[in-house]
């Protein structure tokens, strides 16, 4: 598994990975991470690969077109930083916030 992803997704039918994740708090520099990315898709004959940070979410995809890196395309990127998740102390360095598409974002925490 390459050290960089955080989150391998696959099925119990499945050969190999479905989805890998790699987090970060923040890129300093997208080109590499999207390089660390596509070589692992790469590896582990992934189709869809995802940078995620609480700002934003890069989407790849491979259409397994060729063997290299450049069959890897980013397909979408979404802001997610409009709405904030408290997680109520389930986390180390309590209440730690963050941030979801699909948290509520009047109101209290749920």
């Amino acid at each position: 598994m390459p050290a960089e992803i955080d989150i391998i997704v696959s099925g119990p039918d499945s050969i190999g990975a479905q989805l890998i994740v790699e987090t970060k708090l923040h890129v300093a520099d997208l080109l590499a991470a999207e390089a660390r990315l596509r070589n692992a898709m790469l590896q582990l004959s992934c189709p869809v690969g995802l940078i995620v940070t609480p700002e934003r979410i890069w989407v790849y995809a491979d259409e397994f077109r060729s063997t290299t890196p450049e069959s890897i395309e980013r397909v979408g990127e979404f802001a997610v930083s409009h709405a904030r998740v408290q997680t109520r102390g389930l986390f180390a360095g309590n209440g730690t916030t963050f941030r979801s598409p699909r948290a509520k974002v009047a109101g209290k925490p749920p």
